[in-house]
């Protein structure tokens, strides 16, 4: 079959269209980025301007701009993962992002993370607090608690920077800034640290202001896990330098519209023209440019290498600068702080400068101190001999004391300390003054004391021994008068036993009945009168001894084996009890004892306890009697009660008396006497066994 001639082309059309289709598309594919060969999961911190999450929950910021521009370029697919920056941190460690922007670079963190070299973003650290704060130096934040961003350099710097100057602060951080700043408005804390391009926005949101405290100039860049990511690394490195080289690149709109950074200014027409006029011109020397490339190209590197050398030497000398002036700021600081006053002289002794303090200590203001010479105040010395010390003070210095004189014209006592050293040629005095009047008078004060003191002890010596004399004294009379006391109740004693012996006599000689009833009565007398002589030997022997501590179990048993208790049950004990009482214990306890047993009434047990209460503790012996009745309670602890027949208390109360212990009767009348003794805490105790 023929075909016809016009619709083999036709056919040859299409399939020639067709394949260049194909070709076109293929080549596409091949030219275009790949937008989905990378994909970026991105940190989304919240620090404005440079990277947050506007209102409408979009990422915004200087750095979104920035990623947003190198993702269209390279094809990257970029998702943005939102958290806190110490969140973030350790995601990038663990590799559930790949890259951190907005950070910096410290030793620290070059240990566990790779960064970008060149630096996208230039901050510094700045302290903001409540207007009114009264923060204007570091010095003014000791002991304040301040607030930061957890994870952020800022903050760590800051601690290390306020170590430097001695300066004790708290850090708290919080994981956002919002937080941060809401803590700080609120008095959580007394003022926060932060970068000053994530502060300006916020401070006037929350009502604060910036101090002058500013620290720690810093470089913002790009994080990505140790040893991964450096294709990301590279292209953000190389869009940074270009975009700050290129004032229309978007890095520079961005840096424009988030940190106020003014663009180039436009071109004015009439130098556009002039630069196409020298275009022109420049055509006419195409010729003599390709001869003089060479040597511009070996200049051009000759200028660069010195270029390089002098960038270096720029940057050497600036860190210079910047270590010098922190260095002066520092010390102005310190010694604008001191406690003691200081004062710098010139070698003609007039003041080179002072310190806030040593005007105060003389009452002048700072500025009128510069009008004043060194003998102006100083009274200890003239002023050929304050000359004479300017001109032979050197570097090793002198240490002395003097008197100076204030603007108001008294006299204050001090102690010096000076050197000298030399500034720019000029010879310059430096004095260190410390105000020693009140401790001069507390001196004074204090020889005046130990003089009165020593008085008084040389007094009291005296007395000592004048006491001790009349005690000796008194001894020997107590002595005396005890043998005599003893020879007078042996007397009385022999002849109520003769008189006795005759009653006796006379009874069982014979006779009447009544004068049988005189005897009796007679004998009676003098059995009281017996009792009485014991009563008041035993009371003369009261304190001759000085008190001891004693077992109460064992001062009661041995009480007890001069009575007969056969027939009783003893119930308890005192345990381990020790008490602090005079030698006749024991015969108060056997006297309580006695008592017990007189008073009868078919008794079957008598009980011993003792309980702690507060600051003492009561000891209780009672008894299953009759009791006595509440109108006789006191009245058997009386004198008076020494001449019945039943056994005294009265001595038993001024025994226990001697140091401090107490004894009343508490039974109820028809169940039992009951005696309790009060032992003060001071005199007892327990012994270990």
């Amino acid at each position: 079959m023929i075909v016809p001639a016009g619709k083999d082309n036709r056919e040859l059309y299409l399939k020639g269209a067709l394949l260049v289709l194909i070709i076109a598309i293929l080549f596409t594919g091949l030219c275009s980025p790949a937008a989905a060969d990378r994909d970026v999961r991105v940190a989304l911190t919240d620090l404005k301007p440079t990277l947050y999450t506007d209102d409408t929950g979009k990422p915004a910021g200087f750095f979104v701009d920035i990623i947003n521009d190198v993702a269209a370029r390279q094809g990257w697919n970029v998702t943005w993962v939102r958290g806190s920056l110490a969140e973030s941190w350790d995601r990038l460690k663990s590799g559930e992002i790949d890259l951190l922007p907005g950070v910096a670079s410290t030793p620290e963190r070059q240990s566990l993370y790779d960064f970008s070299n060149e630096s996208a973003l230039a901050v510094w650290s700045q302290v903001y607090a409540r207007p009114g704060s009264g923060i204007s130096t570091i010095l003014d934040l000791d002991g304040k608690r301040v607030a930061s961003v957890k994870g952020a350099q800022s903050g760590i710097g800051f601690r290390d920077y306020a170590q430097k100057f001695g300066v004790n602060i708290t850090l708290i951080e919080k994981d956002t800034p919002a937080a941060m700043f809401s803590a700080t408005a609120s008095g959580e804390a007394d003022a926060l640290v932060v970068y000053n391009t994530a502060a300006q926005a916020d401070a006037r949101t929350y009502g604060l202001a910036a101090t002058p405290v500013m620290f720690n100039p810093t470089q913002f860049g790009f994080a990505v896990p140790k040893g991964k990511n450096h294709d990301l690394i590279a292209p953000l490195d190389q869009y940074v330098a270009e975009g700050k080289a290129d004032p229309s690149s978007t890095y520079s709109r961005a840096m424009q519209t988030w940190f106020g950074v003014q663009a180039n200014p436009v071109i004015p027409s009439w130098i556009a023209w002039g630069l196409a006029g020298a275009a022109c011109v420049a055509l006419l020397f195409v010729g003599m440019s390709l001869i003089l490339r060479r040597e511009v190209r070996r200049k051009t590197t000759e200028l660069s290498r010195r270029n390089e050398e002098l960038q270096s030497e720029i940057a050497h000398r600036k860190r210079a600068e910047d270590e010098l002036a922190d260095e002066m700021s520092r010390r102005e600081v310190l010694i604008d702080q001191s406690r003691d006053g200081i004062v710098i002289l010139d070698q003609e002794g007039r003041v080179y400068d002072t310190n806030r303090k040593f005007a105060e200590m003389l009452g002048y203001s700072r500025e009128e101190m510069q009008q004043l010479h060194v003998w102006d105040w100083d009274v200890q010395f003239d002023r050929e001999q304050l000359q004479e010390m300017i001109r032979t003070i050197d570097a090793e210095g002198a240490f002395f004391a003097s008197r100076h004189r204030r603007k108001d014209g008294s006299i204050i006592d001090v102690e010096i300390s000076t050197n000298a050293a030399v500034f720019s040629r000029e010879k310059l005095i430096f004095c260190v003054t410390r105000d020693t009047s009140e401790r001069k008078k507390a001196e004074e004060q204090l020889r005046t004391m130990n003089a009165s003191l020593q008085t008084e002890v040389a007094s009291r010596m005296r007395a000592e021994q004048e006491l001790r004399k009349s005690e000796q004294a008194l001894l020997q009379a107590r002595k005396k008068l005890n043998l005599l006391n003893t020879l007078t109740f042996q007397d009385i004693q022999s002849g109520i036993f003769t008189l006795a012996s005759y009653l006796q006599i006379a009874e069982t000689a014979g006779c009447s009945d009544a004068a049988r009833a005189s005897l009796e009565k007679g004998e009676a007398v003098l059995h009281s009168v017996g009792k009485s002589l014991d009563l008041a030997k035993k009371y003369q022997g009261l304190g001759m001894n000085p008190p001891r501590w004693q077992n109460v179990n064992m001062v009661l048993l041995n009480a007890l084996s001069h009575i007969d208790y056969s027939g009783i049950t003893r119930i308890g004990s005192f345990d381990t009890l020790e008490i602090f009482a005079d030698p006749l214990l024991e015969d108060a306890f056997r006297t309580i004892m006695e008592y017990l047993l007189v008073l009868g009434g078919g008794k079957t047990a008598v009980r011993f306890e003792y309980r702690e209460v507060d600051d003492r503790i009561i000891l209780v012996i009672e008894d299953t009697g009759p009791g006595i009745p509440v109108p006789e309670k006191e009245g058997i602890f009386t004198r008076e009660s020494a001449g019945t027949d039943r056994a005294s208390l009265f001595l038993v109360r001024e025994i226990l008396s001697i140091t401090g212990m107490t004894i009343r009767e508490t039974g109820t009348p028809g169940t039992g006497t009951r005696f309790e003794i009060t032992v003060p805490k001071e005199e007892y105790r327990f012994r270990d066994n």
